[in-house]
């Protein structure tokens, strides 16, 4: 072996260690907000999450910018939650994609509202699922409504387990909406399905 190798093995075994305490710091210090947020010390936690934020951990980026938003601090919301999405943290781009619908530190863009959203989506974040089965089901978002996506995307949260997309759809079958046929037997076992999940809850 020679020197240049052993050197080369040497930077990327010191590199690859070196970077797991600082994700891991990062996991914990946002471990830690989120604790304090729960245990009602907003302030504490929102030190937290920016401390993390600011080295560019996506999941704090989206948190920071949920309490922002939630404070109406609409600019700085807007400039973490980009941070996050720019990472495809999809809570990060539900989030940018609502400030969007709704003209909060940005100018309304339905078009980019619903390209983040749908981002969203398609990596199961689920308040993303039922943002886009409304937005299909009466032509939201500056969409023309169309049931058949509207019945996809709630599958879609079916099969991750979401328990209002089941529920949806076990209403949707009773009372034939959605495109749907009335099938009384589909909507008894989505119903069943449903009350399972909050059993399991």
């Amino acid at each position: 072996m020679t020197s240049r190798l052993r050197l080369l093995i040497l930077m990327t075994f010191v590199a690859c260690w070196s970077g797991l305490p600082a994700q891991s710091s990062l996991l914990d210090t946002f471990n830690k907000a989120k604790y304090n947020l729960e245990t009602g010390d907003v302030v504490s936690a929102l030190s937290l999450f920016r401390e993390a934020a600011e080295q560019g951990y996506a999941p704090a980026q989206s948190m920071l910018a949920w309490i922002l938003d939630g404070s109406n601090q609409d600019d700085e919301a807007v400039e973490w939650y980009r941070k996050a999405a720019a990472q495809s943290h999809a809570a990060g781009q539900f989030g940018l994609g609502e400030m969007y619908i709704k003209g909060e530190g940005v100018e309304i863009d339905l078009s980019r509202a619903l390209e983040l959203i749908t981002a969203a989506a398609e990596q199961d974040h689920t308040r993303a699922i039922h943002r886009l089965v409304d937005a299909y089901e009466f032509g939201r978002m500056g969409l023309e409504a169309d049931h058949d996506a509207a019945v996809m995307w709630l599958q879609r949260g079916m099969d991750i387990n979401d328990r209002w997309s089941v529920e949806r759809l076990a209403k949707a079958y009773e009372r034939g909406e959605l495109g749907l046929a009335v099938d009384q037997s589909r909507a008894s076992e989505l119903v069943f399905l449903a009350e399972s999940m909050n059993d399991i809850e």
